[in-house]
């Protein structure tokens, strides 16, 4: 009788175990926090995401989104894993913050989180005002290697964001000495292409949706692009850096990650609930609109995912001389 007995206890135990790696779902409202102010990238996607989900009602409880800016995504990541384990808790992550890490300025890398998943990525661009002397990227990289310091280029609002990393990778793999290219920085990016039109700054940094309207007008001339290929619409006009002889491709991509120590059960919940999202008519419109390319990839995957991205953006910014871990 007590085999029997143990046996019985054994296979409930294991049905509960299998019943709760299946079953997790929220129990109250899920908060999906931004380490930047409303109106960015990161911030635009956590809150499409929340109207997607009550749109379709994809689960029972409200999700609510929290700009959390400061410290270069510092204060954001120390607020996700104040709450260790808990999947009501999720947040929005990009390379800026991966960057931060390695220069010093975040103090939590992706391997304290969990990541969930990656959603999409934005391919970077370098561009000039449309009277400019500089003809295309060839041209670009010719005047640079004679004289790194011949040409100013705006980053946005940072060093060692993607901008610069975005622009700094096919300049180094055209044998440019990357360090000592004059990178300015400016309060916002608005600002920053602002500078360039008004011909204060001979180069602009920045991804196709930051700079579409100045590029319809006519005021802005893309030289070259971190694409494999090129950019459909408007920017389809433009070549990539591999068509002009420079292979390199770097892009500007948005992922989820929740706090450390989720289960697997609560991993999988949300990579099904945001593939779901990433597969709807509305997500992919979003997509095509901002020049966005769909990029969706579960939790292992964005593990060896950003990986990847650690050591190529470690790479470039040890040469910009910038790498403190």
């Amino acid at each position: 009788m007590l085999i029997i007995r143990m046996m019985i206890a054994g296979l409930c135990g294991a049905v509960a175990a299998s019943a709760g790696a299946q079953g997790w779902k929220p129990e109250h409202n899920v908060e999906i926090s931004v380490g930047t102010a409303p109106g960015g990238g990161a911030d635009r996607t956590a809150r499409f995401i929340q109207k997607l989900i009550a749109e379709r009602k994809t689960m029972p409880y409200a999700v609510i989104v929290t700009n959390k800016p400061g410290g270069g995504g510092t204060i954001a990541m120390r607020y996700l894993n104040s709450h260790p384990g808990d999947a009501h808790f999720l947040q929005m992550y990009s390379p800026n913050v991966l960057a931060g890490y390695i220069t010093g300025q975040v103090s939590i890398n992706y391997s304290e989180v969990t990541p969930i998943a990656t959603l999409y990525s934005e391919h970077m661009l370098v561009a000039v005002r449309s009277d400019s002397p500089v003809k295309d990227g060839r041209d670009l990289i010719a005047r640079l290697k004679a004289d790194p310091k011949s040409l100013s280029m705006t980053v946005g609002i940072g060093l060692g964001n993607m901008n610069h990393i975005g622009a700094a990778l096919p300049l180094r793999a055209g044998g440019v000495d990357v360090k000592q290219v004059k990178a300015v920085v400016f309060n916002t990016v608005a600002e920053s292409v602002t500078a360039v039109i008004g011909g204060h700054i001979d180069i602009v940094a920045a991804t196709p949706s930051t700079v579409l309207a100045q590029v319809q007008s006519g005021r802005l001339r893309v030289l070259g692009i971190t694409a494999p290929a090129r950019v459909p619409g408007l920017f389809a006009q433009y070549p990539t850096w591999r068509e002009q002889g420079i292979d390199s491709i770097a892009s500007f991509w948005h992922a989820v990650v929740g706090p450390a120590g989720m289960t697997p059960a609560q991993i999988q919940y949300w990579e099904e609930q945001l593939a779901a999202l990433a597969a709807t008519d509305e997500w992919k419109k979003q997509l095509e609109e901002n020049y966005l390319t769909g990029q969706f990839l579960k939790s292992a995957d964005s593990t060896k995912f950003l990986r990847g991205q650690y050591n190529e953006i470690k790479s470039i910014l040890t040469e910009l001389g910038m790498a403190r871990q």
